[in-house]
């Protein structure tokens, strides 16, 4: 019962910073600085203005981030679809952290799924927004 009201929690953090975030990136997050963080996907959210994946940070069960993404136009386009990523991929990502230390959200740079190889960021056109 205590991980469905986290995911809830985190769901409801994700889409009521939407429309701020998309306009104000630099608000939400350091862009500077990056940070890294890995663990499994709880869910994937593929929508605009903004993508979300869902991930519950390995070794902390109870954390879960929200990690903002591009549009889903956009990663259409990159070959990125609402089945790309999957409850319960381990991913390992790198992105820009939120202003806010006790804020569990980052910006994607780079996404890896280290067991087949996919990965999503660095490349021309690949960032967010």
């Amino acid at each position: 019962m205590k991980n469905r009201t986290l995911l809830v929690a985190a769901m409801i953090f994700s889409l009521n910073g939407t429309a701020e975030a998309h306009h104000q990136i630099g608000k939400v997050y350091t862009i500077r600085d990056t940070t890294k963080i890995e663990g499994k996907v709880v869910r994937f959210l593929f929508r605009n203005p903004h993508c979300y994946v869902l991930l519950r940070e390995a070794g902390h069960d109870e954390r879960i981030w929200s990690l903002e993404w591009a549009s889903a136009k956009k990663l259409s386009r990159q070959g990125v679809q609402a089945r790309t990523i999957r409850f319960g991929d381990y991913l390992v990502v790198r992105g820009h952290p939120p202003r806010k230390a006790t804020e569990y959200r980052i910006l994607i740079q780079l996404l890896t799924r280290q067991s087949d190889g996919f990965t999503w960021g660095g490349r021309k056109d690949e960032t967010v927004d």
